[in-house]
């Protein structure tokens, strides 16, 4: 449970750009920032590479038939959606709800509430 706690609350903190650009951040700070100002969130994060730690709390597939994670956010109903490429159906066929995810994304805005992740890559846990 220490170590979960740890993870949700390193989820929250100030998103932080690497040298490469890339802009990390939490799942739950994400869809926080867009919860707070959708506006301010799409400057910070729309069209940029973004890595994005999170909780899997489900996978599907979209109508393409390319795996989507649902990562934890700040609301039970409305997650922040993470949208693989099709390489990665053997990947996402492994995860498990609880698993703790990093994902290397492009940000899409939001839609019906839900930050929208696209192109993504699993990565390994660092």
């Amino acid at each position: 449970k220490a170590s979960e706690s740890k993870g949700k609350s390193a989820q929250l903190e100030a998103p932080v750009v690497s040298p490469d650009s890339t802009v990390r951040v939490g799942a739950v700070r994400l869809w926080r920032d867009y919860e707070e100002n959708e506006v301010a969130a799409d400057l910070r994060y729309k069209g940029k590479r973004l890595q994005v730690t999170g909780t899997l709390l489900g996978v599907e597939r979209d109508y393409e038939g390319r795996p989507v994670l649902h990562l934890l956010s700040g609301n039970p109903v409305f997650l922040t959606m993470a949208t693989l490429d099709r390489a990665y159906l053997p990947d996402a066929a492994k995860l498990r709800k609880g698993n703790q995810v990093i994902v290397r994304c492009i940000g899409a805005s939001r839609e019906m509430r839900m930050p929208q992740l696209e192109k993504c890559m699993l990565l390994e846990p660092e």
